[in-house]
């Protein structure tokens, strides 16, 4: 008789097989058009693809420094790379885009559709960029904390920023006017990355717990 594996035996092999083929994962955005996820690799400086039956492809490599937070807008992967930004197209991987923001450390990346929101987790601040201009400014000079991963609240029109460190808050600005608006302290310590689902509401990854 052939030999049956268990499905949960070969579904824990393949996850095995795409985790092998990554190197400091740090951010993930899916791929509506392409059907995968593009996942930065901060250990090995590249970014990689996984389509839906779990096969993990090399998107991008050898960048020039790790890339963390990463945001899909258009034909266009971008990513926090250095002290700027970088863009990829997502038909080939080809490098369109290059903004240097002068940031100590750009992590988490946000768009609105138009412009893209990174944070500056060195130096507190968020910067916003225009990509089809090619210009950026600095949309928060002072965040009073340690910005992390970001992410555009459409139906409020705001941006919500998850902040680093004990009993971390998340804050949010308003999209027009980059002001302050409702803001929360959520008990947990250093949240990393920021997400809203489709009943509006904020998912957050902590680092402790």
């Amino acid at each position: 008789m052939p030999m049956r594996i268990p499905i949960t035996l070969l579904a824990a092999g393949i996850l095995a097989s795409a985790h092998a083929q990554y190197n400091g994962p740090e951010s993930v955005e899916y791929d509506p058009v392409g059907d995968r996820y593009f996942v930065s690799n901060t250990g090995s400086s590249s970014i990689k693809q996984r389509a839906q039956d779990g096969t993990v492809t090399d998107f991008v490599t050898g960048i020039a420094a790790p890339p963390y937070g990463i945001e899909l807008q258009g034909d266009t992967l971008f990513a926090c790379v250095g002290s700027g930004l970088k863009g990829y197209l997502t038909a080939n991987g080809t490098e369109v885009f290059d903004l240097d923001l002068g940031a100590g450390f750009p992590n988490g990346l946000a768009s609105d559709g138009h412009f893209l929101y990174a944070t500056d987790f060195s130096a507190g601040r968020i910067f916003r960029a225009d990509p089809a201009a090619g210009t950026f400014t600095t949309w928060v000079a002072n965040t009073n904390g340690t910005p992390n991963g970001i992410v555009y609240d459409p139906v409020n029109d705001r941006l919500a920023v998850a902040f680093w460190g004990s009993n971390a808050a998340v804050k949010t600005y308003d999209r027009q006017t980059a002001a302050p608006g409702p803001a929360m302290n959520t008990g947990v310590s250093s949240i990393d990355g920021i997400i809203i689902d489709c009943l509006g509401r904020y998912l957050i990854a902590s680092w402790t717990p």
